[in-house]
């Protein structure tokens, strides 16, 4: 036992290991060879000085409010107001809400760039619900939500041609009204999304079915797969 206290004592005067309780540490390069200092754990992605590289990827979320759309009505965008704008803002279960009621079919926009860090993929969680002004809980069909997006890039030509994407309808029946969230998937304008675009989300009532609800949107989360 005494000789192997001594092999370990001089390990440590040899600096061939760390003192109990010590964290072994490496020295750090950006990705252009600048020194950033000495690590004792490293987060995110990189590369080994052997070649190898080491990432984690995760889906990631950035949240929206109702207060962050604009009201388009015709081609004149203004912040979402209770009583002056289409689609407008009211509270329904102590929640703000944007809202659409029968008939209402002027779009919501909303602007947001991509973060750094994003890998790919890319689709929207809205918090919606419905109400229905004529006292009764809820009818059927239920009212749909429809959206079209807008992708710009650095120094290139603006996108114009957003695709019209699936309107998605609100399948809750619960008696007494409740919050659903939906998924709206982007099928096509998002082949080529990258960090650093700027993404223009327009949502508004569908109103091709011929639901009297009101429609609600509660909040709105664009989540994709990035870096964490």
């Amino acid at each position: 036992m005494r000789d192997r206290w001594r092999v370990v004592a001089l390990a440590l005067m040899l600096g061939l290991a760390p003192a109990p309780g010590a964290q072994a540490s490496l020295g750090a390069r950006d990705h252009d060879g600048t020194y950033l200092g000495e690590a004792t754990e490293i987060k995110g992605k990189g590369s080994m000085s052997d070649g190898s590289t080491f990432n984690r990827q995760g889906q990631r979320c950035i949240a929206f409010q109702p207060g962050d759309f604009l009201s388009i009505g015709g081609t004149t965008p203004v912040p979402v107001s209770g009583n002056t704008t289409t689609p407008g803002l009211m509270f329904q279960g102590s929640k703000a809400a944007l809202v659409w009621h029968d008939n209402e079919t002027s779009k919501g926009s909303l602007r947001f760039r991509v973060p750094d860090g994003y890998v790919s993929g890319g689709a929207f969680k809205a918090l919606v619900g419905r109400r229905n002004l004529g006292g009764s809980p809820w009818t059927t069909p239920t009212p749909a939500l429809d959206f079209e997006v807008f992708v710009d890039k650095d120094e290139t030509a603006f996108d114009t041609a957003a695709t019209d994407q699936t309107a998605v309808q609100i399948g809750t029946t619960v008696a007494d009204g409740s919050p659903e969230e939906l998924t709206l998937a982007v099928t096509t304008d998002f082949a080529s999304l990258a960090e650093g675009d700027w993404v223009t989300l327009n949502i508004w009532r569908d109103n091709v079915n011929t639901s009297v609800d009101s429609l609600l949107v509660f909040g709105l989360e664009f989540c994709y797969t990035g870096w964490e």
